[in-house]
C-alpha cells in the first residue's frame, strides 16, 4: 500500500468513528425499545459514512496528499502488461504528476495520453508487433515515469535556468524528451492503421479476383 493509499484508509477511517460518535451521541436515533439498536443503527450509518468517502475518494493523490506532503510514486506497483493494467499505469502516472506539470508539457502528454490509449483500445497483441508492444509497454512502465521523476527532482530555479550557451533549460529538455515520446507512440499507432490499410486492400484484390473468376466460369 503507498502512502498516498494509507492516508486515503486513516481519513475515510476518522470519518467514520467520527460519524459513528456524533450519531450515537449526538442525535436521537430510533431503538424501537431494543438496547443497543440506536448505537447499532450509529455504526451502520457511519459504516456508510466511510464507504461513501472512500468509494468517492479517486485512486490517485489529490489535495490531502500535497498538503500532508506525501509522496506518491509515479508508477503504479505490481503491474502487468495487460491493457487494462497499462491503462491504470498511465492514468495514475499523468494524475500523480498533476500540479508539477507545466502548461508546456501538457501537449505532449496528451498526446501519448491519447495515442496509447487508441494502440490499447486496437487490439495491441494482434495489431502490433513485437517492438511495438515493447515500445508501448516500456514507455508506461519506464520511459515516462523515468523522464518526469528526474525533471521533477529538480528545484524549480534549476528546472529553468538556462544551462548551456544554447540557453537551453532542464525545462526545455523534459518537454522535448516527451515530445520524443509522442511521436513514437503515435508513429506505432499510425503504422498500425497503416497495416490495416494494406490488409483491407489486400482482401479488396482478394475479392475481385474471387468474383471475376467466378464470373469467367459463369460465362462459359
Amino acid at each position: 500500500m503507498q502512502p498516498f493509499e494509507i492516508v486515503r484508509e486513516l481519513v475515510a477511517g476518522g470519518i467514520g468513528a467520527l460519524g459513528v460518535l456524533v450519531l450515537h451521541f449526538g442525535m436521537p436515533l430510533p431503538h424501537w425499545q431494543l438496547p443497543g439498536l440506536d448505537l447499532v443503527l450509529a455504526a451502520a450509518l457511519g459504516g456508510m459514512l466511510y464507504a461513501g468517502v472512500r468509494l468517492s475518494w479517486t485512486t490517485r493523490p489529490g489535495l490531502i496528499e500535497r498538503l500532508l506532503g506525501v509522496e506518491v510514486d509515479l508508477r503504479l506497483p505490481d503491474v502487468s502488461d495487460e491493457p487494462d493494467d497499462l491503462r491504470a499505469a498511465l492514468r495514475h502516472t499523468l494524475d500523480t504528476a498533476g500540479r508539477q506539470v507545466t502548461a508546456s508539457m501538457l501537449e505532449p502528454l496528451e498526446r501519448i495520453d491519447r495515442a496509447v490509449h487508441a494502440v490499447l483500445d486496437s487490439d495491441l497483441g494482434n495489431t502490433a508487433g513485437r517492438q511495438a508492444q515493447y515500445t508501448i509497454t516500456a514507455t508506461v512502465h519506464r520511459y515516462l515515469p523515468d523522464t518526469l521523476e528526474r525533471y521533477f527532482q529538480l528545484p524549480e530555479d534549476v528546472a529553468h535556468a538556462p544551462l548551456g550557451d544554447d540557453g537551453r533549460s532542464a525545462h526545455d529538455m523534459v518537454v522535448e524528451q516527451l515530445g520524443v515520446l509522442a511521436s513514437e507512440t503515435e508513429s506505432i499507432l499510425e503504422d498500425m492503421h497503416a497495416g490495416k490499410v494494406r490488409e483491407l486492400s489486400a482482401h479488396g484484390r482478394f475479392l475481385e479476383d474471387r468474383f471475376n473468376t467466378a464470373d469467367d466460369l459463369l460465362q462459359r
